[in-house]
């Protein structure tokens, strides 16, 4: 079994299924966080978990519009 740890909007999608994860999804997470210091906002953000997990799923995220262009 494995245990999850960690922010909720930073989790890889492997860490949302039944999928074994190893160490790669810290890669996941070093990207999330990049793109929160570049952008000054999280690139996946709800106050409702499952939309928030469901985002993170299908990775639903942009890159357009401020800072991006």
């Amino acid at each position: 079994m494995m245990t999850q740890t960690g922010t909720e909007a930073f989790k890889a999608p492997e860490m949302l299924t039944d999928i074994q994860y190893d160490e790669r999804i810290d890669m996941w997470s070093s990207g999330c966080v990049l793109y929160t210091m570049l952008a000054g906002y999280q690139p996946f953000m709800d106050d409702n978990i499952p939309r928030l997990q469901k985002a993170i799923k299908e990775g639903d995220y942009d890159l357009i519009g401020d800072p991006w262009p």
